[in-house]
């Protein structure tokens, strides 16, 4: 039971650094390889967070999907990676990601509204069945802990609805041309008001994480996205400082318009989600 509960602080880990809710922020390091980079660096710059949002959407919504490659070093938790792919659905994003962590591995699916976890075997829930499901409106104790993630995870995932809901609360700040892995892209530095964010965005589940990171001392949040010519994202990055580590992410995306595979396991293989172990309370 201990490493499910190892595996779940992973989790709850790369989550956060995904919505970035959690902590103060700093400027990404990794902007990119600048040198030998064309004048044009991709797609012509933007200027406006909200016309940059509708480029992107745009162009994700005619390509569809991509893989994706997550990297995370979370301080003295260790480095997280992982591999998966993305789906623009109809009205949302579907994603699967295989994610190696310091004390294991976990495979996920977000679809339909659900987050589905691989455990590892011996930590199955029931003989055969590896795979347990996270709802957002599940009253057991993985769903009531990590199914408020669910729909900013999602959001984060598609950068184009992070930026529309963030248009008035966010500014440009730099554009340069850029060089990514071999690539003539366009980097923009992007800082959030996260005061004006939290009043404003329309997920509450968001919403309350914003509240809290104000209240935390969170002002800004600034982050780089890098385009291609198209105006697909190409990476994704920032810095999170949370519980006084650093914790910097990025999201490389490639591969827009092949084809992925992205649903629900099988019924069969899902089993009735575990406890998670509970935290020792504080003695007098």
């Amino acid at each position: 039971m201990r490493k499910i509960g190892v595996l779940a602080c992973a989790l709850a880990l790369s989550l956060a650094a995904l919505v970035a809710c959690s902590g103060d922020s700093s400027t990404s390091d990794s902007k990119g390889d600048a040198a030998g980079a064309g004048q044009q660096g991709g797609a012509q710059p933007i200027k406006d967070v909200g016309e940059f949002s509708k480029a992107i959407s745009k162009a994700q919504h005619r390509h569809k999907s991509a893989k994706i490659k997550l990297d995370m070093r979370a301080g003295q938790q260790g480095s997280i990676t992982g591999n998966g792919s993305i789906r623009q659905d109809a009205d949302a994003v579907a994603m699967n990601m295989t994610m190696r962590v310091p004390d294991g591995e976990l495979e996920m699916t977000v679809v339909d509204e659900s987050l589905y976890l691989k455990l590892p075997e011996e930590q199955a829930p029931e003989p055969g069945k590896p795979w347990v499901r996270i709802d957002p409106r599940g009253k057991d104790q993985m769903s009531q802990v990590f199914g408020e993630m669910i729909s900013s995870m999602r959001e984060s995932t598609d950068i184009s609805k992070f930026l529309d809901s963030a248009r008035d609360s966010a500014k440009i700040t730099d554009t340069e041309p850029a060089k990514l892995n071999g690539e003539q892209v366009r980097r923009y530095h992007i800082v959030v008001d996260v005061r004006k964010l939290a009043k404003s965005h329309p997920d509450p589940n968001s919403r309350k994480a914003m509240e809290q990171s104000v209240q935390q001392g969170l002002a800004e949040l600034p982050q780089d996205i890098w385009v291609n010519s198209d105006n697909l994202p190409v990476r994704y990055g920032m810095d999170i400082p949370m519980q006084g580590q650093k914790i910097s992410a990025s999201v490389d995306f490639t591969n827009w318009g092949e084809p992925v595979r992205i649903s629900a396991p099988p019924r069969d293989q899902i089993g009735k989600a575990p406890e998670l172990p509970r935290q020792p309370q504080p003695t007098n």
